[in-house]
């Protein structure tokens, strides 16, 4: 069974709660949650495909598509800031000192949101075709 819809629509109720987050001042779990619907929907794209990506770099993700299916470089460079908030969004021992929760601001936050919109955008796109 090839459940690609369910990882896209998982992908879109993680970016949901990165909104919910963001409202709530929760900022750590917002970009964490972005990165998550990010990455949730480029798996979505490769299981359409019937692939089983392994990995949580977005941007590596995003770079092995084929060609064709692969977004614009401006997509590929903002992944990378997706990338970067995946460990320190939740440990402490993925920041220098203190805690995720003082970690990041409200544009960190808001920024990852966007870029996850994009990305989910792209990959919504792309599996249109698929079965």
């Amino acid at each position: 069974m090839r459940r690609w819809k369910d990882w896209l629509e998982q992908a879109k109720f993680n970016l949901e709660h990165a909104h919910l987050s963001l409202d709530a001042g929760h900022l750590d779990w917002a970009c964490f949650a972005a990165q998550q619907a990010a990455e949730m929907a480029v798996k979505a794209l490769y299981r359409s495909w019937g692939d089983e990506p392994i990995g949580h770099s977005i941007y590596l993700l995003l770079q092995k598509l084929p060609r064709d299916h692969r977004p614009e470089n401006e997509i590929l460079d903002e992944a990378k800031v997706l990338d970067r908030v995946y460990i320190p969004s939740r440990y402490p021992n993925g920041l220098p000192e203190g805690t995720p929760r003082h970690a990041f601001n409200r544009r960190d936050a808001e920024e990852a949101i966007q870029i996850a919109e994009r990305v989910v955008r792209f990959c919504d796109s792309q599996t249109a075709g698929s079965p």
